[in-house]
């Protein structure tokens, strides 16, 4: 299931795409940082790095206006938001 099938299961709606998607991130980050402390997920040196160029190469052009349909947030809004679920876990979400 993917972090988008999980926020429709509770019922977390947004007026805002890019609301729902910063979100995901948040989550994407939670679940990784979780299993990363729970060690059930080893990641290797470098790999945090990888995910922080990932988020900084598909973020929104800064142009976009932020509430503009299928926006995702700007590089550093996806970076923020996955990196806030990664260190503190869903709460960071907004979920728990």
């Amino acid at each position: 299931m993917t972090v988008h099938g999980v926020r429709v299961r509770l019922g977390i709606r947004y007026d805002f795409t890019i609301e729902q998607e910063l979100q995901a991130d948040c989550m994407a980050g939670a679940y990784i940082g979780d299993n990363v402390r729970d060690k059930v997920l080893a990641l290797d040196r470098g790999d945090l790095d990888e995910f922080r160029e990932g988020l900084l190469a598909v973020g929104d052009d800064p142009d976009q206006p932020w509430f503009a349909e299928g926006s995702h947030g700007t590089a550093e809004q996806r970076s923020d938001s996955f990196f806030r679920g990664y260190e503190n876990s869903l709460a960071a979400c907004g979920l728990g």
